[in-house]
């Protein structure tokens, strides 16, 4: 994995408002481990929602901030690497935090982690219902 570039400076905000870059990021690894197409307007609703929930911005916040993951993106995975779901939801983190959203970072956070048990408890639940059909099997 890349490592971690530093802040965006004052000039490199700027290009990311002007448009001007280029977006190289085709690609993204889902958390299967499938490689599906990038899509920046998930990025963009995800913190579009979290910035309504937590009162703090709006969809002309939430393109911005999407620009700024976007760039960053572009800086981190070079050379036909592929950033995974993870590492773009870690950039979405870090931008809300230095653009002042800190409210709305601590709810994505929270999010996240609540998404993680859930999963969690899935898989847990999938392995019980797959171990029971098992033994029922085995007792016919």
């Amino acid at each position: 994995m890349p490592p971690k570039s530093k802040s965006l400076s004052k000039s490199s905000v700027k290009s990311v408002k002007s448009n001007s870059f280029k977006n190289n990021i085709k690609s993204v690894i889902n958390r299967n481990g499938v490689v599906v197409r990038f899509d920046a307007s998930r990025i963009e609703n995800v913190i579009l929602k979290a910035l309504l929930v937590s009162k703090e911005g709006g969809r002309k916040e939430a393109k911005d901030i999407t620009k700024r993951v976007t760039f960053i993106l572009n800086k981190r995975f070079r050379n036909g690497e592929l950033p995974t779901v993870e590492n773009i939801q870690d950039i979405i983190e870090e931008c809300l935090v230095s653009s002042g959203f800190r409210e709305t970072a601590k709810r994505y956070i929270l999010y996240r982690e609540q998404r993680r048990k859930l999963r969690e408890t899935l898989v847990t639940t999938d392995e019980s219902i797959k171990l029971v059909g098992s033994y029922l099997d085995s007792l016919d």
